[in-house]
């Protein structure tokens, strides 16, 4: 009970006729008194005032209203709001969760406990905020801000960013006070965007519905934002940062990770090939010197010539692996002279009419005389790794054909084989470097040579082209006859 000069001291206080909000509390910081503007200024508390009712529970539910955090931070927030129940005498103006700026007094009672006055000041404070110069503030940041009222309509939107948004592209801008909330003012500017599963989830929600996690897209000008919104009694708040610069750092680094593992599944590649491809050979020369060392004065012919294939096959593999590498390198470059490009081809078919049985094997269609410009010893190795591969790869199947023609300032080469054809999805991969055709088998090879030639006619500026089917494959070089 309230000692009688108390009660008197209270009563004009506690009129319900003022327009104040008054709560009155003893000196163990309990609820003891109230005027009828209190639970309607404090609507939070409405059910479970009482007298005797701890102002911490009081003050809680305003903070799990005002302030959702975890367990640990709302107890320290309560622990400074009784010291200042205790404490301070004011006035203290706050914005509550609903948007409503108070001004609140606390003066003690004679008996030790505390009397409060709060004061709803929001006309005032509304009246005396510039919300030009607001805008014009938030209209300099590089962060959008939608604002969604309770009865769900846009009331602040920052018109900058989102104009810059919108400025390239046919769409009906969101416009403040339209109804249907955020979505409403997405669907408005959904024609700006890339389509994503982010996109979709933020579509999908309703107007009085917030993201529970950060929606990150993508504007169709290739700008990246991410999306975060937070809920409470006034409605939502929607803010777009510009992460443009992150996402592209971020691809950038993706890139060169992918760069690297592509590097390192190269040279595993590499080692894999060198592995098997330079023990073959060495393996035929080790055989044979044991048995020459054994065997007669009519088998050393033979012999000899086994080693010569050999130690061609891995002077040219050493040769193809040591241009490729110093083409990485920038080290290999064109070195551009005029030269007589059927002589070259000439030397090359004889070569390979050789190493295939005799002249007829090979069949050279070119001119007497056709001189070009470029760089003649990679133009060399560039074909000589077309002929080869038809060696290897066309058997019995009848003569190779190489052949140069002129046409308009270029010059084409082809080399064309009659073999069993280069499979279709194979065709698509062949100048890729150390792929070889399911259809290679047991038939040696280091996955370069096709590279390499692409490499050494693009440096040229030329293109390489291949054609294949049952009858056989054709390879065709494209190049000026001025490369260089």
């Amino acid at each position: 009970m309230l000692a009688p000069e108390l009660r008197a001291w209270l009563a004009p206080m506690l009129a319900d006729h003022v327009d104040e909000a008054i709560c009155v509390y003893d000196a163990d910081d309990r609820v003891i008194a109230w005027n009828a503007a209190y639970p309607v200024l404090f609507p939070e508390v409405r059910e479970m005032l009482r007298p005797g009712l701890p102002f911490l529970d009081t003050v809680r539910a305003l903070f799990e209203l005002q302030h959702p955090v975890d367990a640990e931070t709302m107890e320290a927030m309560l622990v400074a709001a009784v010291e200042r129940h205790r404490t301070v005498i004011g006035p203290l103006a706050y914005q509550r969760a609903d948007g409503r700026w108070v001004e609140l007094r606390m003066y003690p009672t004679p008996d030790g406990g505390r009397f409060k006055i709060w004061r709803d000041v929001t006309s005032r404070r509304l009246a005396d905020f510039d919300l030009v110069q607001l805008n014009d503030a938030l209209s300099t940041l590089e962060v959008g801000m939608l604002l969604f009222d309770r009865n769900q309509r846009l009331a602040f939107m920052n018109t900058r960013l989102f104009s810059k948004l919108m400025v390239a592209h046919v769409v009906d801008p969101p416009r403040l006070g339209q109804g249907g909330g955020r979505p409403a003012a997405m669907r408005r500017i959904s024609a700006t965007l890339v389509d994503s599963p982010d996109w979709r989830r933020l579509l999908a929600l309703g107007p009085d519905e917030a993201l529970d996690e950060p929606a990150v897209v993508q504007t169709i000008d290739g700008r990246w934002f991410r999306i975060q919104e937070t809920r409470n009694v006034s409605g939502i708040a929607m803010i777009w940062v510009d992460i443009s610069d992150r996402k592209r750092l971020e691809q950038d680094l993706m890139a060169a990770v992918a760069a690297e593992q592509q590097v390192r599944r190269e040279q595993r590649q590499m080692l894999a090939m060198l592995s098997h491809e330079f023990r073959s050979p060495l393996t035929v020369i080790e055989a044979t010197t044991q048995l020459l060392s054994v065997a007669g004065v009519d088998d050393l012919p033979r012999g000899l010539a086994r080693i010569r294939r050999a130690t061609q096959r891995l002077t040219s593999l050493i040769e193809t692996c040591l241009a490729d590498d110093r083409l990485d390198a920038g080290e290999l470059r064109p070195k551009p002279a005029p030269f007589d490009l059927s002589s070259v081809l000439a030397d090359i078919a004889a070569d390979a009419g050789q190493a295939r049985g005799g002249p007829d094997a090979v069949l050279l269609r070119a001119g007497p005389a056709m001189t070009m410009t470029g760089d003649a010893a990679l133009i060399r190795i560039a074909v000589m790794n077309l002929v080869d591969n038809a060696l290897k790869y066309a058997g019995d199947h009848g003569p190779i054909e190489i052949a140069a023609t002129p046409a308009d300032g270029s010059v084409l080469i082809s080399v064309a084989d009659s073999g069993p054809g280069i499979a279709p999805d194979d065709l698509e991969r062949i100048f890729d470097k150390y792929f070889r055709a399911a259809a290679s088998g047991r038939i040696a090879g280091a996955g370069l040579g096709l590279h390499l030639t692409r490499r050494i006619v693009e440096g040229h500026g030329g293109r390489i082209a291949a054609t294949s089917g049952p009858g056989g494959s054709r390879f065709t070089i494209a190049l000026p006859l001025a490369a260089g």
